[in-house]
């Protein structure tokens, strides 16, 4: 299995089912996880967004 592909499972397996079915990851998580895996935030943000993955309560304020 290629890094991204992993990268993407552990961003499953860390999200949270929201009430409408969609998958949401707590900005924290988000955070942990690309230092876990020593990669950019951005690339969190961008496999969060091909997977149709949401971003929850965000330490700026900016996503719910």
């Amino acid at each position: 299995m290629d890094p991204e592909t992993r990268l993407a499972d552990a961003i499953e397996g860390r999200s949270q089912r929201r009430p409408d079915g969609k998958l949401a990851l707590r900005c924290e998580d988000a955070f942990a996880l690309a230092k876990e895996y020593s990669v950019p935030l951005e690339t969190i943000g961008r496999l969060c967004n091909e997977n149709g993955v949401r971003i929850a309560a965000c330490q700026l304020g900016c996503f719910a």
